[in-house]
């Protein structure tokens, strides 16, 4: 039941960040899902081997986290990514990285409702926390890799 779900919400918000018109040059694109990918590989692969995360038994549930972790996490962070370029105040892009992090910990506990995967300590804090941290990095990498990639191609 949750793998068509999940593969339809993964369809719908790959079809929004294809028609949306786009903020980033393509290797921002890249660098960007790259970095997310990397970090939150890196993070479930520690968080496994301290037994912290499990996922649940079953091809459908394994294919649905699979499509969250690797298709809607990136290209949702992406899709936030292109509306945190367009904001000009300090003050809405920081209440604008709690509200992402917000959404993300909402993935975060729907994956546990659909029991998709099993946390030995579930606590909404450390996960609000953890997807905090991880959008400041990938702004961060981003940012970083505007000015270099600024330097070399001309970028608004």
């Amino acid at each position: 039941m949750i793998l068509p779900i999940s593969m339809i919400v993964a369809i719908l918000i790959l079809a929004i960040l294809v028609t949306v018109p786009k903020n980033m040059h393509l290797f921002e694109l890249f660098f960007n899902s790259f970095t997310l990918n990397y970090l939150h590989t890196y993070l479930f692969s520690i968080f496994t081997n301290l037994k912290l995360i499990t996922v649940s038994e079953g091809l459908d549930r394994e294919i649905s986290f699979i499509l969250i972790r690797f298709i809607l996490n990136p290209v949702l962070l992406l899709l936030l990514l292109q509306i945190y370029m367009t904001l000009r105040s300090f003050l809405a892009k920081m209440v604008f990285i709690l509200v992402c992090s917000a959404i993300f910990t909402l993935i975060h506990s729907l994956m546990k409702a659909f029991s998709l995967v099993n946390f030995a300590e579930p606590v909404i804090l450390w996960v609000f926390l953890g997807w905090l941290v991880m959008l400041l990095i990938c702004i961060a990498a981003m940012s970083w890799f505007r000015s270099i990639l600024r330097k070399e191609v001309f970028l608004p």
